[in-house]
């Protein structure tokens, strides 16, 4: 925590006398020569690192980046507001595109505005080290004071070049000695210095010789040094503990950091890819994960800079949707290592959608501006906004455990997990554990009402700081699940209130504060869950028409318009829901969603599919798994791409399942299979698959595209699809007593 000080008056009172007393045909105004503050925020080493994470400080980082001038010039509006205490005075300022992140003003760190993630310390630029580092702020501060005090601008500026005037060296607090001082007296309690390695700058007491009305030398107390080196030392170096330094921000000089903050240089998937491959290909598992940590490191931290695309850089952008991200299995993973990071994975996701808004405008403007707009290539903005909900960390359940139940001898019952677990490969079983330990918390009763609990608390909580922060906010909410977070978003869709309840009656461990335009459940288990349950999914308003009846007995109703199941063929987590809706949809494959082709441009990822293999889809475990996925049987070589060339048709349905299908979504169909391509099928890749959704531009266009889709205008509602195989069918027929419910339905 940092905490200003302002110059004390009689500070600029010694300086005028001095100057009548020598110089008294100069004319000295009593302000001090300004100059714009610029201010700054680290990229190399974070402050502190979320959730518990065993992370020791221990150097100053020493690569900055300059916030945007808007940005930059807004902090320090705030800043000034915030020192002077002034009544609409405030702490926290959100800064780069969409607001995503927070300066607060009070602890001078960067860190998320909506979620939990690293810190980054903040500086207020007015003295710079070589190359335009800004000095740290308690020892620059330190030096303004003596700026103001002494005041250079004018005995050392151009009016008095040939006065051959000079200031005496000044001895500094050393920014170690201030910060002990500082929290001491504002902190409630001196504070240790938080750096383990030694800093020459900021922890040895210097002297201050001021060069010039804007040039100065840090000299290390003690140094002495002949004063013709003292005198004709100048330049930008900092060598044998001087430090040479400057008043004021060159904007100039600092083109390459200005761009760089304006558009991140973000790898791309595909090179991040082939990097992890050919890691692995030459380091063991210890070393994989250590490298691969560093590298993913280094994207993440890239989410702080302003997005790559240059899109409505303003704070209060028009949103019309409000994407809620509920992750899933193995999260607790980011206490370990930040190479698992879902934060990043939605600004991944964010930075997507309005890529592809702008790649494919002339098919998404007229969705989202009206068939009017056409094709007005000033309107970028895609109007989603993509935001996380963490929750893993509010469980308080790992491999080090204890459950407080004791036996009669006053021991504990049960051990910890690790105590029970196998110590060969220890580090491959205690990742497997944090992953599969996420499954079995889902179905233990007490743990899966916390979880639930978490995620509305969190919800809730984004919900409230997002209307805070843009209380013009007018738009619809969607939540997005991905693997148990699918499933845990649909236990607490079915558990909302027709009406969110209002004062005493809102549970805030149970209700959501908004109600749910469009569920997407992605690589989704809730198919094989609700099987494992006897549980059927059912349209809310199915409920609603039992005239007041009890809900059917192994029902779920999830409070939603419209309901999504998207996967990959080959994602082994995922399951179909459309059969768990009705055992009908069994004999209808999912919905094929076919990728969009970019304007002007005739390839798409068909294509991709086409450089496939030709012994792609004739492995034995992908049509295993294609089959049990799909519905799809023996697919043949060596045409990948036949599987998708089927004709969409009217299918027949009963009256009742056509009420059930277009009660949960608008389209009339739940499951939908995003093409793939370029994937060797085997258990890495198809791991692969499950965690690539938010990497893939067709997730991102599915997205845009059913956001914003409005229901079919017909009255009549035909079920479109393509039927299973005929053998298929007979392999699951129905008895009569069936076959007549049906129809009867």
């Amino acid at each position: 925590m940092y905490l200003i000080r302002k110059p004390a008056q009689s500070s600029v009172r010694f300086s005028f006398n001095s100057a009548k007393r020598f110089y008294s045909d100069v004319k000295i105004t009593p302000e001090v020569r300004k100059v714009k503050p610029r201010w700054f925020y680290a990229t190399d080493i974070p402050n502190t690192k979320p959730f518990g994470i065993e992370y020791q400080l221990k150097k100053r980082p020493t690569k900055f980046l300059p916030f945007t001038s808007s940005d930059s010039d807004r902090i320090e509006e705030a800043f000034i507001k915030f020192q002077a205490k002034l009544p609409e005075s405030r702490r926290f300022v959100n800064v780069h595109e969409d607001g995503m992140f927070s300066v607060d003003l009070m602890n001078r760190i960067l860190k998320p505005a909506y979620w939990e993630g690293l810190t980054y310390e903040v500086r207020r630029g007015v003295w710079f080290l070589d190359d335009n580092l800004p000095l740290p702020d308690l020892l620059s501060e330190q030096i303004e004071e003596y700026y103001a005090k002494y005041r250079p601008d004018y005995f050392l500026g151009k009016d008095m070049e040939n006065r051959k005037h000079s200031l005496p060296g000044i001895k500094l607090k050393s920014e170690k000695e201030l910060y002990t001082l500082y929290s001491k007296k504002y902190l409630g309690g001196p504070r240790k210095w938080p750096y383990k390695e030694f800093d020459d700058l900021s922890e040895v007491p210097k002297t201050l010789h001021f060069k010039s009305e804007n040039e100065a030398l840090l000299i290390n107390e003690g140094k002495l040094l002949p004063d013709m080196i003292v005198e004709s030392f100048k330049g930008y170096s900092s060598i044998f503990g001087m430090y040479s330094i400057k008043r004021g921000y060159e904007k100039k000089k600092n083109l390459a950091d200005e761009n760089t903050n304006k558009k991140s240089e973000t790898p791309s998937n595909s090179a991040i890819s082939h990097k992890i491959e050919k890691i692995g290909e030459e380091l063991e598992l210890d070393e994989l994960s250590s490298d691969i940590n560093v590298k993913l490191q280094q994207i993440i931290e890239k989410d702080y800079s302003n997005e790559t695309v240059k899109i409505e850089n303003s704070k209060d952008r028009e949103i019309d949707h409000l994407v809620l991200c509920v992750h899933g299995i193995g999260q607790s993973l980011s206490s370990k290592s930040t190479s698992i990071n879902f934060a990043h994975d939605c600004n991944h996701l964010r930075k997507l959608l309005k890529e592809e808004f702008i790649k494919k405008s002339s098919y998404f403007v007229p969705l989202a501006y009206g068939r009017e707009a056409g094709k007005d290539e000033k309107l970028k903005n895609c109007k989603v906004q993509v935001l996380p909900i963490i929750w893993r960390y509010d469980i308080d359940f790992g491999l080090d455990k204890l459950y407080e139940e004791f036996d009669s001898n006053g021991d504990y019952r049960l051990p910890r997990l690790s105590d029970i677990n196998i110590n060969s490969v220890t580090p491959l079983r205690n990742i497997a554990a944090d992953v599969v330990l996420d499954v079995l918390l889902f179905y233990e009763p007490k743990f899966h009402a916390k979880i639930l609990e978490s995620v509305i608390k969190s919800a809730n909580k984004i919900y409230d700081k997002y209307l805070e922060n843009h209380p013009n906010f007018k738009g619809k909410v969607s939540i997005l699940g991905h693997s148990l977070g699918s499933a845990i978003t649909l236990d607490i869709l079915s558990q909302q209130p027709d009406t969110i309840p209002k004062g005493k009656d809102f549970n805030p461990q149970k209700h959501l504060k908004f109600d749910v335009e469009n569920f997407f459940a992605i690589g989704s288990p809730n198919g094989v869950f609700k099987f494992i349950k006897r549980e059927n999914i059912h349209p809310r308003r199915m409920r609603e028409n039992r005239s007041g009846n009890a809900p059917e007995a192994g029902v779920v109703y999830p409070k939603v318009e419209n309901l999504y199941n998207i996967f990959y063929a080959t994602d082994l987590v995922a399951y179909r829901i459309e059969p768990i809706i009705h055992s009908s949809m069994n004999r209808v494959k999912p919905k094929q969603y076919h990728s969009l082709p970019e304007d002007n441009m005739i390839t798409n990822k068909l294509k991709d599919i086409s450089k496939a293999s030709t012994g792609l889809l004739s492995n034995s475990v992908v049509k295993k798994i294609v089959s049990n996925t799909t519905g799809w049987k023996d697919l043949k070589v060596p045409d990948p791409t036949e599987a998708f060339k089927e004709t969409e048709t009217s299918v027949h349905a009963s009256e009742h399942v056509k009420e059930l299908m277009f009660g949960l979504n608008k389209n009339g169909r739940v499951d939908y299979m995003l093409p793939q391509s370029m994937f060797d099928i085997d258990m890495i890749s198809a791991i692969g698959s499950h965690v690539q959704y938010f990497e893939d531009a067709d997730v991102a266009d599915f997205l845009l595209s059913e956001l914003w889709k409005k229901p079919p205008a017909t009255r009549k509602k035909d079920l479109i699809g393509v039927l299973a195989d005929q053998q298929e069918e007979d392999e699951h027929p129905k008895s009569e007593s069936q076959a007549g419910q049906g129809e009867r339905h």
